[in-house]
């Protein structure tokens, strides 16, 4: 198929799933069994008439998102990674760019601001500026970059713990839809937009669900912490049709969240409700 996609790479928290040294229940069976495994959240845009994909966020696996997105575009190569913040999960993948591993020549990396300035001041991603292994390309809050005739994305910032940088959303457009991807972000009542009315306007998105409850990690403090729980954007979200909640797909799931596994119960209520789930592999044609 010729037609422009997003591919869904990865639907895991930053460290993937399982999730180093966890010996418990939520991550025991995923050990061992390759079939459970889930990659840190990832989307990429794949245009096939030009031979072009992008990334968004360079994940610690990238390497394995890299290698799904070409087995399933063969004649796509990659043009650059979008950003979206300095949490380790999102950024550390960009080593692979570097002279031990592909010594990349001048990969596009789209960044913000303060994600230029992180990049820019610590090393290693200093010196693969330097030493022309990457290459930053600036990004605008809310103004569009047109990736070809065909597609373009538009980062938006959004409220989450800006220790390093800012966090921005991405809406990525198509001749025929518009996709919103923001796996982290504080709180939706915190944002400067009506995540309601978000959904609304647009034909599918990919949404912070990393805790379920928050009742999957022990002394979970929302402030210490803070992403939207998957409950409380269910009941946020509880006004739209049936048709507007199947736009809803949750992502960036933590390895204790209970709906990184299709057998729990909270995926059945999940489903149930109208909402989905995002599934590694998953294409929509835009």
């Amino acid at each position: 198929m010729h037609k422009t996609q997003i591919i869904i790479l990865g639907i895991a928290q930053d460290a993937g799933y399982p999730h180093a040294g966890c010996r418990k229940d939520c991550c025991r069976n995923a050990w061992h069994d390759s079939s459970l495994q889930k990659f840190a959240a990832c989307v990429g845009i794949a245009d096939p008439e030009s031979g072009s994909y992008w990334l968004i966020d360079a994940t610690p696996d990238i390497k394995f998102q890299m290698h799904s997105a070409e087995e399933r575009f063969p004649v796509c190569r990659l043009k650059g990674v979008f950003i979206t913040h300095a949490h380790t999960g999102h950024y550390a993948g960009l080593i692979n760019f570097g002279k031990e591993i592909m010594a990349a020549d001048r990969m596009p990396v789209f960044v913000m601001p303060g994600m230029k300035k992180f990049l820019n001041e610590n090393y290693p991603w200093k010196q693969f500026v330097e030493m022309g292994y990457i290459e930053l390309t600036d990004l605008v809050n809310d103004a569009e970059l047109k990736l070809n005739e065909r597609a373009a994305i538009t980062p938006f910032k959004v409220p989450h713990r800006d220790e390093h940088s800012e966090t921005v959303g991405f809406e990525i457009k198509g001749k025929n839809k518009n996709i919103i991807y923001i796996p982290d972000i504080d709180e939706w009542d915190k944002w400067d937009r009506d995540i309601v009315d978000t959904v609304r306007n647009a034909d599918e998105l990919y949404l912070d669900g990393t805790f379920y409850n928050g009742s999957e990690i022990r002394n979970y403090h929302s402030k210490k912490i803070p992403h939207p729980l998957v409950t409380v954007s269910m009941e946020k979200f509880n006004s739209l049709s049936r048709e507007e909640k199947a736009r809803v797909n949750f992502i960036h799931l933590n390895h204790t969240n209970p709906l990184i596994r299709k057998d729990s119960m909270e995926t059945e209520e999940v489903l149930s409700r109208g909402f989905r789930i995002a599934e590694e592999g998953r294409t929509t044609v835009i």
